[in-house]
């Protein structure tokens, strides 16, 4: 007699030794918005031996319904929550992207090492691990926003005129103010930033 809890187990690891989820998309798909896709990569840390912002390289191409192809850079992003946990360590590696038009998009991660291979726009050697991943998402036509949300308006592109307009709608955006405060950065919860600011007028905008 078959032993079912063996045979189940079995069924069990030979579907996980198949199965791998190589990357997350996050964000609302729809144009304009932010697409993020994090990678499961090696473990890595702002103190490593290998720095994972000066000698990982991160690139992903996407292509678009009509063959449009765009090259994103992305980034080592620690534990995937280091704003809210001040992780300096993780396997998270992170890519945003704002997809143009409606339709289905495909990706493709081209992940590499080198010294220095941050700054260089090719070589390095393959790190393995996530490197060629691939896959794909279908993006809808933007929804309208309530509000002053100018995503459903496109990106603000420079245009050769004295504002600049957003791909959509054609509109110009006609910016006011000095862009204060000027020493936001200093912001007490901002790691490694001693400072006392904290800005409590603003919390409520």
């Amino acid at each position: 007699m078959i032993n079912i809890r063996i045979l189940l187990l079995t069924v069990i690891a030979l579907l996980s030794a198949h199965v791998s989820y190589p990357d997350t998309i996050h964000g609302d798909l729809v144009t304009w918005h932010k697409v993020t896709i994090d990678f499961e990569g090696p473990n890595s840390s702002e103190t490593g031996d290998i720095n994972p912002f000066t000698d990982s390289r991160l690139d992903v191409e996407f292509t678009g319904p009509s063959g449009q192809r765009f090259s994103i850079p992305g980034y080592f992003a620690a534990d995937g929550n280091a704003g809210e946990s001040s992780s300096e360590s993780g396997n998270i590696w992170r890519v945003h992207f704002c997809p143009n038009v409606a339709g289905t998009w495909n990706y493709q991660a081209s992940f590499v090492q080198g010294k220095m291979i941050a700054a260089e726009l090719s070589g390095g050697k393959s790190a393995d691990s996530f490197d060629g991943a691939s896959g794909s998402f279908k993006v809808n036509d933007s929804d309208k926003k309530p509000g002053k949300d100018f995503r459903t308006q496109g990106r603000l592109s420079y245009v050769d005129e004295h504002f600049l307009q957003f791909q959509r709608s054609k509109a110009y955006f006609l910016k006011a103010g000095a862009n204060s405060p000027e020493v936001f950065l200093e912001y007490q919860e901002f790691d490694n930033t001693p400072s006392k600011r904290t800005y409590p007028t603003h919390v409520k905008d």
